[in-house]
């Protein structure tokens, strides 16, 4: 029992020793820099990085020189339009006819809310159609 012990034990030690050794030769070796190009006793390292006006929600500048202006006016455009107030009373369903009740109105499909179309009337909920768009109104 002690001789197998032994034995592993060396087997261990040379692994580890191999280990060692060919670690240490795969280290690449490091060029020496100038004097002048090593941080001066007196200076420290400091992050600036906050002292810049950069939106972290916005657009790397790489990609924001990519998007040109016309791009940029559609998407200001698209997001101004305004969406009239729909506030959903009610909804009547009875034998085939469902009618439904916004911003005091009794509704059926197919009729408008300001610009915006009556598609379809569910148990829970009212679909509007906008301009290409679908619209979900919920209680």
């Amino acid at each position: 029992m002690k001789k197998n012990r032994s034995i592993i034990f060396l087997i261990f030690l040379a692994v580890f020793v191999y280990q060692a050794t060919t670690a240490q030769a795969a280290k690449p070796k490091e060029e020496k820099k100038d004097k002048s190009e090593e941080a001066k006793p007196g200076k420290k390292n400091e992050y600036t990085g906050y002292k810049t006006n950069r939106d972290p929600f916005g657009l790397p500048d790489s990609l924001s020189k990519l998007l040109t202006q016309d791009e940029s006016k559609d998407i200001k455009a698209v997001s101004a339009v305004k969406i009239p107030s729909i506030t959903l009373q009610g909804i009547i369903s009875s034998q085939g006819m469902r009618q439904v009740i916004i911003n005091n109105n009794v509704l059926k499909i197919g009729e408008y809310v300001g610009d915006f179309e009556i598609k379809d009337i569910l148990q829970d909920r009212v679909i509007l159609f906008y301009k290409g768009k679908e619209y979900t109104v919920t209680r």
